[in-house]
């Protein structure tokens, strides 16, 4: 089977185990957490697949729901969906349903004596749904829709404990901030949207490219503004230091290692370089033309990097909490790879 055929099935998965969940838990606790596990299991066979077929071929994956043009073919407007796997891509994959894998087998001993565990379990597949999305999507409608989908599980896990306030508080204070990134991101979709009439990342490219607008420019700070939001970077990295303590530590452990860096830094470093790609407006730079200049967005994201990874690392020094330690020190490793990223 190539990796054309498999790709569906990535989201095919995790999207059927999450509906079914809240059925198969009418059977006993037993088959709800078998479930899960086979669930996530299967979801990190297809990715194994998937990464397997990417690094043999050295090529790029793509799946197209819809028109097969990003013009629509003679429709006013384009109704058309792409998945894209590359092998960036590919390992973000696998490292997703790897982590998501391990996470729910922790849960099977670590949540036994809390209650709501089906709702537990449909969420935390939720969370990975939206995060294997963002990994593969090829446009930016998919990318709101499954960034959404990530950020609406992980506001619901982190307040999932709700018999505390420290709980609700977090959760409150996460979706708070998560919503405004949403919009700063949203905001920038319907901008570019209207200026080039597609979403398709490839071909906005290309557009950008051969027109690139002060509109452009707007949506890329604003992408920037919503995607640093969602990575916990300085100075909008409170909600994350609230987030761990509050947070089951199976879900501290994803909000540390894939929700805040799928959803923020590879989602950031996607949409640079897969739409504002700096080579090509060198070239155009070479002959003239109009371009965005992507050596002050490199420094605008090194001093964002620099911010963040002094603050997070003062601020876990002095950190009493073991699990708030930990995440300040998530903020200050964001701080490190947005440097390289920069």
């Amino acid at each position: 089977m190539n990796g054309e055929a498999i790709l569906p099935y990535l989201i095919i998965i995790p999207l059927f185990g999450a509906f079914s969940m809240p059925i198969v838990s009418l059977i006993g606790r037993k088959a709800r957490e078998a479930w899960a596990v086979i669930i996530s299991g299967a979801t990190l066979a297809v990715a194994s697949a998937l990464f397997y077929s990417v690094w043999e071929d050295r090529g790029i994956i793509v799946y197209t729901l819809g028109a097969k043009s990003p013009l629509g073919q003679g429709v006013s407007f384009p109704i058309r969906i792409v998945w894209e796997v590359d092998l960036f891509g590919a390992i973000m994959v696998l490292m997703v349903a790897l982590v998501s894998f391990l996470a729910v087998v922790y849960s099977l001993g670590y949540m036994k004596h809390d209650t709501g565990l089906d709702k537990y379990y449909t969420l935390i597949i939720v969370l990975e749904l939206g995060m294997l999305g963002i990994a593969i999507t090829g446009d930016l409608f998919n990318f709101y829709v499954f960034l959404e989908i990530m950020s609406i599980a992980s506001y619901a896990l982190v307040a999932f404990r709700n018999d505390t306030w420290e709980g609700i508080e977090a959760g409150i204070k996460y979706m708070f901030v998560g919503s405004i990134a949403s919009s700063f991101i949203l905001l920038g979709i319907a901008l570019l949207y209207g200026q080039y009439g597609t979403l398709t990342m490839s071909y906005l490219a290309v557009k950008l490219a051969q027109n690139p607008t002060v509109t452009a420019k707007v949506a890329l700070a604003l992408f920037i503004a919503g995607l640093l939001f969602k990575s916990g970077a300085s100075p909008v990295h409170m909600w994350l230091a609230d987030a761990h303590p509050a947070a089951p530590s199976s879900i501290s452990a994803m909000l540390s290692g894939l929700v805040i860096k799928v959803g923020g830094v590879y989602a950031l470093a996607r949409l640079l370089f897969s739409i504002y790609s700096p080579l090509a407006y060198k070239a155009l730079r070479a002959y003239g033309y109009p371009y965005i200049n992507m050596n002050t967005v490199g420094w605008a994201i090194i001093i964002f990097a620099c911010l963040t990874l002094i603050i997070g690392n003062a601020m876990a020094v002095i950190q009493t909490d073991m699990k708030r330690l930990l995440a300040y020190s998530s903020v200050g490793q964001i701080g490190y790879i947005l440097l390289g990223l920069g």
